[in-house]
């Protein structure tokens, strides 16, 4: 044996399983796999969904109905939009992505301009779909909305995932 494959081979001493590499089999370092985490981090992204259209819904009718905006209902829905964007943008930074160990490294304000540019092309993205399914492919309203929030969802998952967040 040359001096080059001892040192590639293993210790005889050592017991086998010692000596063998350890399998990950794709799990991160809380020993979580990662489909497994992309799949919870799918079901929080959602919650974080579900709950800023509630968060939505409440302040758009609040601004019109005990505010007075009524006679301004762009302007509230806008408002509306902003305050469950800000909502999103800090629970999925906080508890879907967990982004507490990028927090420090990616500055706050690239994160919140990358995720803002995220929706907006997603909005395009819902819009586009929605008109599609219902003028090209024909199908029921109910299906080309599914369809729509599909598309924008898959689309802002991935990048807040992979970029935004990462």
């Amino acid at each position: 044996m040359t001096a080059e494959t001892k040192m590639i081979l293993p210790s005889p001493r050592l017991p086998l399983r010692s000596r063998l590499p350890s399998p990950d089999f794709g799990r991160g370092a809380g020993g979580e796999g990662k489909i497994q985490k992309t799949l919870t981090q799918a079901f929080r992204y959602a919650l974080v969904g579900v709950s800023n259209t509630l968060i939505d819904a409440a302040t758009y009718y609040t601004l019109t109905r005990a505010l007075g905006l009524a006679t301004l209902p762009v302007l509230a829905k806008g408002l509306a939009y902003a305050i469950g964007m800000t909502n999103s943008f800090y629970w999925n930074r906080t508890w879907t992505f967990r982004a507490k160990d990028t927090i420090y490294r990616v500055p706050i304000w690239r994160a919140a301009f990358l995720f803002t540019l995220t929706h907006i092309v997603a909005l395009g993205i819902n819009a586009g779909v929605m008109a599609l399914s219902l003028n090209l492919l024909h199908v029921p309203e109910i299906v080309a909305l599914i369809l729509a929030t599909a598309a924008a969802f898959g689309w802002n998952f991935f990048l807040n995932k992979w970029v935004v967040f990462k």
